[in-house]
């Protein structure tokens, strides 16, 4: 983002850091102070009055909504416009399995976005495996960051053509010690049953081969198209 005011308040980071709570609270200050000075003596009573009937109301649609969610799924698909969820419950299986049953100090190569600022099917994993990763969500405030989107930037060429034998060799350099492959880009049609609406740009991605296919990793974990290859110490 180009406006500097994104430098501090950043509204995509919510989840991954707090300047933005502080903003919250003060605003929530200010507006439940215009709410009693402004609009709280014209509408007390009919609030009260009706608060039984809004409340009821109000559950009434979460449990339709919930009785009715693949419905209401399918439904939205092709008529709204924002990403939704980026990690599946089979991604969060694997991301989990990494974290349960790897040691601290491994390294985890995720999947890449086609530029540095949309790996967001990887970017998860560095937060949920709490394990060293090579792609991260990217905020507009990060700075020294040069050496690590290097090593993004090397590390794309895998992702490009994983079953070629050359790549084993530059898994190893970079010290990777395991890689996740997002159940989206094994499965493309969990597109279909994912709570996400926007096409993932990880479809934008080329890839001349499987991950499957790479003679230089050992299948793992997987979990509904969400995999986890462990890199052979040895060719």
């Amino acid at each position: 983002p180009a406006l500097p005011i994104f430098r501090y308040d950043y509204p995509f980071s919510v989840a991954w850091h707090g300047p933005i709570i502080p903003y919250t609270i003060l605003a929530g200050l200010g507006l439940l102070g215009l709410w009693d000075r402004l609009v709280s003596a014209r509408v007390r009573f009919a609030l009260h009055r009706s608060a039984y009937a809004l409340l009821g109301a109000g559950a009434l649609i979460a449990l339709a909504l919930l009785i009715f969610s693949p419905q209401v799924l399918q439904f939205s698909k092709g008529r709204l416009t924002f990403f939704g969820a980026f990690a599946s419950r089979a991604d969060v299986q694997a991301m989990d399995w990494l974290r349960q049953n790897t040691p601290a100090d491994a390294r985890v190569l995720n999947f890449p976005g086609t530029r540095f600022d949309n790996s967001h099917e990887g970017d998860w994993v560095p937060v949920i495996s709490e394990r060293d990763s090579i792609y991260y969500r990217w905020q507009p405030f990060f700075h020294n960051t040069e050496t690590s989107l290097t090593e993004q930037d090397a590390l794309r060429a895998f992702w490009h053509d994983p079953a070629n034998p050359d790549h084993a060799d530059l898994l190893r350099a970079h010290a990777i010690d395991y890689v996740i492959v997002p159940q989206i880009v094994v499965d493309p049609d969990s597109f279909a049953t994912a709570w996400r609406w926007n096409s993932p740009f990880a479809w934008d991605f080329e890839m001349q081969s499987s991950v499957a296919d790479a003679p230089y990793l050992e299948p793992v974990f997987e979990a509904d198209g969400a995999q986890v290859y462990r890199v052979l110490s040895t060719p």
